[in-house]
């Protein structure tokens, strides 16, 4: 591990059940690891603001993959704080083979959380912000359900974390398995090659035996709304923005 202020590196080699069923890590995964790395420093103590507040949960994150990882990779990840705010703060990531190749970009948004609610950051956080958000999050509007494939989900244990909600991940392998199955059904929503981007926004809280529907709509610059809503209701849980990987990209 280095070190400048909030700026550090880690190394995570990548295992053969960190797969999926192409041979390669897919992003789901991607954005488990990288959680995964921001609880393991938290929690030993090894950065100088994740720790500083009792609890926090994502709000929002975007990831960006250019290239593949596979195993016996080893996975360097640059973690900095980009932004401060009140209750928030933004950590974004820079990660690459250890042989040099340039794999992706990551931001995602934090909310302290403290007995009531969203609760006040300590004061000094922001000089310890290390450099510009790595990737900017691009607006998230809610999918016309008119014009999307829709897919229904029911939640699983297996898709719950220690809070007894939905992980952050598991929804960015619901975007994952839905443009998946779009394709495979021939809705032009879908899409074959692999995602190069998906951006989150978390806005209610999914549970245990909720039925959901997971929507993906075409637009016209090629990438896709994505939106998660409870069955019955108008309401989004989750919005977000799906595209896929830029042909030439390895």
């Amino acid at each position: 591990m280095s070190e400048s202020k909030s700026r550090q590196t880690f190394e995570l080699p990548i295992e053969g059940f960190d797969l999926g069923f192409e041979g390669v890590v897919p992003p789901g995964r991607v954005a488990k690891l990288l959680e995964t790395l921001r609880w393991r420093i938290a929690r030993g103590g090894e950065h100088p603001i994740l720790g500083t507040f009792k609890a926090g949960v994502l709000r929002a994150q975007t990831l960006e993959l250019t290239a593949d990882v596979t195993m016996g990779d080893v996975l360097v990840v640059e973690l900095w704080l980009s932004k401060v705010g009140r209750t928030s703060l933004e950590f974004s990531h820079a990660f690459r083979k250890s042989d040099g190749t340039e794999i992706g970009r990551a931001t995602c948004t934090i909310v302290a959380i403290g007995d009531a609610g969203p609760a006040p950051l300590p004061p000094g956080l922001a000089e310890h912000v290390s450099g510009e958000s790595a990737i900017v999050a691009p607006p998230v509007e809610a999918p016309d359900p008119a014009r999307s494939y829709v897919r229904r989900i029911t939640v699983r244990p297996s898709d719950l974390d220690l809070f007894r909600h939905v992980n952050q991940s598991r929804y960015v392998d619901f975007a994952d398995d839905t443009r998946y199955f779009a394709s495979h059904e021939g809705h032009e929503a879908g899409f074959s090659d692999r995602v190069g981007l998906v951006s989150v926004s978390y806005e209610s809280e999914l549970k245990l035996g909720q039925e959901v529907e997971a929507l993906l709509e075409l637009r016209e610059d090629g990438t896709r709304r994505f939106g998660i809503r409870r069955v019955g209701e108008a309401r989004f849980a989750t919005r977000g923005v799906v595209a896929p990987r830029i042909r030439g990209e390895a």
